[in-house]
C-alpha cells in the first residue's frame, strides 16, 4: 500500500459530511479508522484527524471549516467549529493562527496574554493536542469572548477597535439587560461627576446597596483593594450626586447614541475606516 496523500485540509473538508445532531464526531472517527485501514494516512494527518474527531464528539460541535467570520472589517477568519444546537447559544471557534493573521497579534503574545488572563478566558479557550513523531503538538482555538479581550488589549488597532465597536456593544448591553445589571439591576444608582488630574470630567455610576438613616446612599468602595463587604456613604467619594433608577442610568451612561444600523457600519469599517 502507498501512503495516502490526504492532507489535514482534506480531513477538514470530509468532516463536513458528518453533521447529524452532534453524532458526526463519532461517525467521523469511524470513517477515519476505516479510511486508514484501506489506505494508510501519514502519521501526522492520522493523529490530527483522530484528535479533531474526539474534540468535536466531546464538545458537541460541528465543523465550520467551509465558513468564515468577518472580524469587524479587519478580515475574514475561517471558522473551526460551530455549535448548531438550537437549545444553546451559538458557539463559534476559530484557530489561533487564523486570528493572529487578522488581528495583528502574534501567536506568542496571544498565549502569554491568555496565561495571564486564564481565569477570565478559561471557558472560551480550547486546545487540541496529539502526538506525532515523538513530539506533543497543541493547536489552540477560542471563541468571541477571548478574541474580543485580546483584540481590545493587544491589537495594534486596539484603540480604534474599541472606538469602532463601542456603539455596537452599547446596543448589545441594552438588549441583553447587562447594562442595567451593571448599574444596579432593578434598584437605584447614584450618579457622580469626578474630575481627573488632566482636568477631564468623568460621569460615573455607583449601584446603591442601601441608604443610611439620613437617606445618604451607601455604595461599595470604588478602589481595588477594598473589602468586598465594605460599604461607604457616597459623600466619601464626592459632595454632589444624583440618585436615579438603574434602568435610566444604564440608558444614559451605557446606552447607544446612534441607531443599530449606524453602529454596525461603524463597527465593521475595518482598520482603514472603510465600510465593509
Amino acid at each position: 500500500m502507498t501512503e495516502s496523500k490526504m492532507t489535514a485540509t482534506d480531513i477538514e473538508i470530509i468532516a463536513n459530511a458528518f453533521r447529524e445532531e452532534n453524532t458526526w464526531g463519532q461517525g467521523f472517527a469511524e470513517y477515519i479508522e476505516a479510511q486508514n485501514r484501506i489506505e494508510p494516512m501519514s502519521p501526522g494527518v492520522l493523529a490530527y484527524a483522530r484528535a479533531v474527531a474526539q474534540f468535536c464528539h466531546e464538545h458537541r460541535l460541528v465543523p465550520g471549516f467551509q465558513h468564515t467570520l468577518n472580524w469587524f472589517g479587519y478580515g475574514d477568519i475561517p471558522l473551526a467549529f460551530d455549535d448548531e444546537n438550537d437549545d444553546e447559544p451559538l458557539k463559534t471557534l476559530i484557530w489561533m493562527e487564523d486570528f493572529s493573521g487578522v488581528s495583528g497579534i502574534s501567536c506568542e503574545d496571544l498565549i502569554l496574554f491568555w496565561m495571564e488572563q486564564e481565569e477570565d478566558d478559561r471557558s472560551d479557550i480550547y486546545s487540541i493536542g496529539y502526538e506525532y513523531d515523538g513530539k506533543s503538538i497543541t493547536r489552540y482555538l477560542f471563541g468571541h469572548s477571548a478574541a474580543m479581550r485580546a483584540m481590545t488589549f493587544l491589537s495594534p488597532w486596539r484603540k480604534e477597535f474599541v472606538q469602532a465597536t463601542m456603539e455596537l456593544m452599547s446596543h448589545a448591553m441594552e438588549k441583553s439587560g447587562l447594562g442595567q445589571t451593571l448599574m444596579g439591576g432593578d434598584g437605584w444608582t447614584v450618579i457622580t461627576n469626578l474630575e481627573t488630574v488632566e482636568g477631564e470630567t468623568l460621569k460615573l455610576a455607583h449601584p446603591i446597596v442601601s441608604f443610611r438613616e439620613d437617606n445618604v446612599p451607601l455604595v461599595r468602595p470604588p478602589w481595588d483593594d477594598a473589602d468586598p463587604d465594605e460599604l461607604i456613604p457616597i459623600t466619601d467619594v464626592c459632595q454632589t450626586y444624583e440618585v436615579v433608577r438603574a434602568s435610566d442610568a444604564a440608558h444614559d451612561i451605557l446606552g447607544p447614541n446612534v441607531s443599530e444600523d449606524e453602529a454596525m457600519k461603524m463597527a465593521f469599517r475595518g482598520p482603514m475606516g472603510n465600510v465593509q
